[in-house]
């Protein structure tokens, strides 16, 4: 068979596939079958897209109750640090009215 012939015989099958495709009763049922498997795959990816959804969720739950723990202990000991370097500036202004009082 020639070139010419084969590309023929591929066109024409091409075209019958296509046919056979598109029309209901053309393939025999195969269309319905390759839907409902289809359908079957979508279903069982969205119910595993949702168990990694709320994996998630209940991670970043976890994660949002972490960070607000670390951030109130970084929190209280800023609060403690400003405490304790309020009260040496007190301190710190006192012994320099004492210093100051003692060199009048």
């Amino acid at each position: 068979m020639d070139l010419e012939a084969e590309i023929l015989d591929l066109k024409r099958r091409m075209e019958e596939l296509e046919a056979s495709r598109c029309s209901p009763e053309g393939d025999g049922g195969l269309a319905s079958i390759g839907v409902i498997e289809m359908k079957s795959l979508i279903t069982d990816a969205q119910g595993a897209l949702t168990e990694d959804l709320s994996a998630l969720n209940a991670e970043i739950g976890g994660l949002r109750w972490d960070i607000n723990k670390v951030l109130k202990s970084g929190n209280m000991q800023t609060l403690d640090q400003l405490d304790a370097l309020r009260i040496d500036v007190i301190h710190l202004g006192l012994k320099l009215d004492q210093l100051l009082e003692k060199g009048r």
